[in-house]
């Protein structure tokens, strides 16, 4: 049987050669989704064994799944067989061909600067639109629950408006100078209203993989790109935690850190609870958070008992309370949702679901579309998918539009599709 440290290896000679069809000039979407899932659940395991085991007593769910020696057996597993399936799945899939490299069609440019400033057109209905006016002031939780509520959906747009802004940004030569400057401009907008250092990571993760899709990103400058971009959010993060959070009692200092850039430990929890059931329950029953997702759009007001969002349970089950609103939701995953609502079997449903998803994206020919479609992907390894259901609509929208055309159902040909879309 491998050891802990044996599979902690494995993997990372598996994200080296990852790292290596990246700087060679591969474009799989599941490259770009191998790399954030080593940062999220393998460093952490790296970091633990090189520091120590970090220590979790303010989330008793986590510390008591640090506890369970049989959980992280299961999680080693569950490493060394998603490395594999991404193996496999890496094989399967198509060589991704870009169609428009060359740059934006100058409709896609316009839509695109739309869409980059609705998270700024959303603030000005917010319940107080000036509190957006001081950074993090609204996602450090000081505020009313009718603000942070009201905040969800503002960081929802500024997810899409951060991809949108980097395509404005490293789009093609046919973009002019002016168009750029406005997305930088809504880019540190989208940002700012965010006001969460994910924000950051996700705008740096987005610049990357539009520049790679568009081969902006010389080979040779990819790693140093990387490198410095890994400084610029390690220092942003140090002033952040410094200024926005250091009176926070919860996570402070490198537990802060093993937090918000982490998904290890929601995932050990989650396996810890199916293995030694009637300790700690994350959901009521099976497929609760799913069904959420599905009913997210009925308003509560026609269906008074639809389920919650994962998180709702989740962080009410870190704390060992009955499901309950806490004001905030700790971040989890598809791996760890997919464990609590189908049991230990999601352990390799939602790895399968993501090769499989990668496998579509490398299909779609749009720079644009297929940069959406990765970030999705990675960000289903970092958020929970409720949080991510307005760009997978948005998504699925530009997909049916383009499938729609390509048919011939708008009189368009399908090259002016594939230049828009």
């Amino acid at each position: 049987m491998l050891t802990p440290i044996w599979v902690l290896a494995l993997c990372s000679v598996f994200f080296m050669f990852t790292l290596r069809r990246l700087i060679n000039g591969s474009r799989q979407a599941l490259d770009f989704v191998t790399v954030v899932f080593f940062i999220l659940f393998v460093v952490p395991r790296i970091f633990d064994r090189a520091r120590g085991v970090s220590d979790f007593s303010v989330f008793p769910g986590f510390h008591w799944a640090q506890n369970v020696p049989e959980a992280s057996q299961v999680y080693s597993a569950f490493l060394v067989g998603t490395f594999l399936i991404f193996a496999v799945f890496g094989r399967l899939g198509p060589a991704p061909t870009i169609r428009d490299a060359g740059g934006l069609s100058v409709p896609l440019q316009y839509f695109c600067m739309l869409l980059s400033i609705s998270p700024l057109i959303t603030v000005m209905f917010a319940p107080e639109p000036f509190a957006y006016l001081k950074y993090a002031s609204v996602a450090i939780g000081t505020s009313s629950r009718e603000i942070l509520a009201y905040h969800e959906i503002v960081s929802a747009f500024a997810l899409l408006a951060i991809l949108c802004s980097s395509a404005l940004i490293a789009g093609g030569d046919n973009v002019r100078a002016w168009v750029r400057l406005f997305g930088i401009v809504a880019l540190l907008g989208s940002v700012w209203v965010t006001g969460k250092r994910a924000a950051v990571a996700i705008a740096i993760v987005a610049l990357l993989i539009v520049a790679v899709q568009r081969s902006r990103v010389p080979r040779r400058n990819l790693v140093l790109g990387g490198c410095l971009a890994t400084f610029f959010l390690g220092a942003y993060s140090v002033f952040y935690q410094a200024t926005f959070r250091a009176e926070s009692e919860l996570a402070n200092g490198v537990l802060g850190y093993r937090i918000d850039y982490t998904r290890d430990s929601p995932l050990l929890m989650a396996i810890s609870s199916e293995l030694r059931p009637g300790i700690l329950t994350i959901l009521e029953f099976r497929g609760q958070s799913y069904l959420y997702n599905v009913l997210s759009l009925v308003p509560r007001d026609f269906l008074s008992n639809k389920p919650y969002p994962y998180s709702y349970y989740f962080t009410s089950a870190l704390f060992e309370l009955p499901p309950q609103d806490l004001g905030w939701g700790m971040t989890t995953s598809i791996f760890d949702e997919a464990v609590a609502n189908l049991g230990l079997s999601g352990l390799l449903l939602a790895p399968l679901a993501v090769g499989l998803l990668a496998i579509l994206t490398d299909r779609v020919t749009s720079s644009f579309t297929r940069a959406l479609c990765i970030l999705i992907i990675c960000g289903l390894c970092a958020i929970q998918v409720s949080v991510l259901l307005p760009l997978i609509v948005f998504v699925m929208s530009l997909l049916l539009v383009s499938l729609s055309m390509r048919l011939g159902l708008f009189g368009l040909r399908s090259e002016q599709v594939t230049r828009s879309v």
